[in-house]
């Protein structure tokens, strides 16, 4: 018998005005939140992690933050202005206090942004690289100023977690509407809420964030009624427990962004070097197909390009070849790889039914394929060194632009330098580098334009870089909790709120 794939819809409402007590069972103002792997770090200059920035979030806030639609509005800073392309200036907003109580200074600003830039903190500081110098220009502003024009400071900013200029990366301390009480051994996270935030109240007095190594793991959280909100299920997890099986009443949130799931290939690796069997392997996927046997509908979108259409660079043009099986088998006899040539796949908890899919394309082409499944921080360590063969892996465009993918993934790596720091590929091109830096100080949208969509264009033709499907990102939620507004590619803890009661 065919087997019906369902995924419920939830049209989310706003809960304005005062919300009534919640029912019993959630009196105790708790939030219980799982997400599927640990932290990378506690240090939020130290990671770009979307789990750990996530949960983070909660803890520490920034200058700015990015909205739906790569619009930017204040947070931390009450205003700025560019005098010049290459000058910023930030004015810091006054009554906002640390979580030790003590209130929030210029001073602690530009601590926090010369020491993400620094070249210690491997999580950000290839993103600020075009900062030349942070200083207080009095009267509550700070001053960055840049190597030439830097159009996208403020979105970059963004990923900047303010600390206290004597902060303790052992001791998380931000302004957020939580701060960090514990961790356990396990990895188990309590964040109380901070009675001195400036913004609205949280309905939560604390938070819970616990961690699963998979997806059963998840279901046994879930089957003995000890979580209340799923961050991100796996593209199956539903298949095999549909909602109906689950105790109490539960509803799946779709969350659309801006992700592409991708097939990297490291041209330093034989027989991934030869350009003729790139173009097989690319050939042989038909993505239409991929996305229909081996995702339930609705939870993922056949992808044509590397970068979505509503991201700034993608391009209609740059679409994906058509599957043919027969050419692309072809195209590996003239290549000359023999039959049963070995082929490890890399990757960190992908869905069963998608590696099988892959593999079984990559089998037709006569690959005998080892899958390889590592852990998060594992895979993307080796991928940063360059170690593996073939991977799979998800980008989320949450800053609404090319750039940070093309600058991560695609811009030449060197040692000790902080492009290209997560360039598995191996691909490298001096004109894409050009192209890639050019972009990321360009004022003119056109002329950024026409350098994101030349990197793209040649990425088709060269290939490190398969697109596979855009992802479409689902949550769980236990009745009465519920998504307050749209997430970004995690849902973070103060994206949950609890349902107004009828009682």
């Amino acid at each position: 018998m065919k087997k019906r794939w369902v995924i419920p819809l939830l049209i989310v409402g706003l809960c304005f005005g005062a919300c009534r007590q919640p029912p019993s069972e959630v009196q105790q103002r708790r939030l219980r939140l799982v997400y599927q792997h640990r932290l990378v770090s506690i240090d939020p200059h130290a990671q770009n992690d979307g789990v750990t920035g996530a949960v983070l979030s909660a803890v520490f806030e920034g200058l700015v933050r990015v909205l739906p639609g790569a619009r930017v509005e204040p947070v931390l800073a009450e205003t700025w202005t560019t005098p010049r392309s290459d000058l910023w200036r930030f004015l810091i907003r006054k009554k906002v206090f640390f979580h030790s109580g003590r209130e929030l200074t210029p001073e602690d600003v530009v601590f926090s942004v010369n020491r993400a830039r620094s070249p210690s903190a491997k999580g950000l500081s290839n993103y600020l690289e075009g900062i030349e110098g942070v200083r207080i220009a009095g009267d509550g502003w700070v001053e960055i100023s840049t190597r030439g024009p830097f159009p996208l400071l403020a979105s970059r900013l963004a990923m900047v977690a303010i600390v206290p200029r004597d902060y303790n990366p052992e001791k998380p301390v931000g302004t957020g509407p939580f701060r960090w009480v514990s961790m356990d051994p396990e990895g188990t996270i309590l964040l109380g809420r901070w009675r001195k935030y400036r913004g609205l109240a949280s309905q939560f007095d604390e938070i819970v964030i616990l961690f699963s190594k998979d997806d059963e793991g998840t279901w046994e959280l879930i089957r003995g009624g000890k979580v209340d909100v799923v961050g991100k299920t796996g593209i199956d997890f539903l298949m095999r427990h549909p909602l109906g099986e689950f105790p109490g009443t539960w509803r799946a949130v779709r969350n659309p962004a801006s992700a592409t799931t991708i097939l990297g290939l490291n041209l330093k690796k034989t027989p991934l070097d030869d350009s003729r069997v790139r173009l097989a392997i690319d050939l042989s996927i038909d993505r239409e197909d991929l996305v229909r046997r081996s995702m339930p509908p609705g939870s993922g979108k056949a992808a044509p390009a590397l970068v979505p259409e509503e991201v700034f660079g993608a391009s209609p043009v740059h679409s994906g070849v058509h599957s043919d099986l027969q050419r692309a088998i072809k195209l590996m006899g003239e290549a000359g790889v023999r039959k049963g040539t070995e082929l490890r796949l890399s990757h960190s908890g992908v869905s069963k039914p998608i590696l099988d899919y892959i593999r079984g394309r990559m089998e037709a082409l006569g690959f005998r394929v080892v899958l390889e499944d590592r852990p998060f921080d594992v895979f993307y360590r080796e991928l940063g060194q360059g170690n593996l063969e073939a991977f799979i892996f998800g980008w989320n465009f949450d800053l609404g632009d090319a750039s940070d993918f093309l600058e991560t993934m695609v811009h030449s790596r060197r040692p000790g330098g902080v492009l290209g720091q997560l360039n598995g590929s191996g691909f490298s091109d001096a004109l894409v580098d050009g192209w890639i830096e050019s972009a990321a100080h360009e004022v003119s949208q056109e002329k950024r334009l026409r350098d994101l969509r030349s990197v793209l264009a040649t990425l088709k033709t060269e290939r490190p870089y398969l697109p596979l499907f855009y992802s479409v990102r689902q949550a769980l939620f236990r009745s009465p909790f519920l998504m307050k507004r749209r997430a970004g590619s995690w849902l973070k803890p103060t994206e949950i709120m609890i349902e107004a009661s009828d009682e």
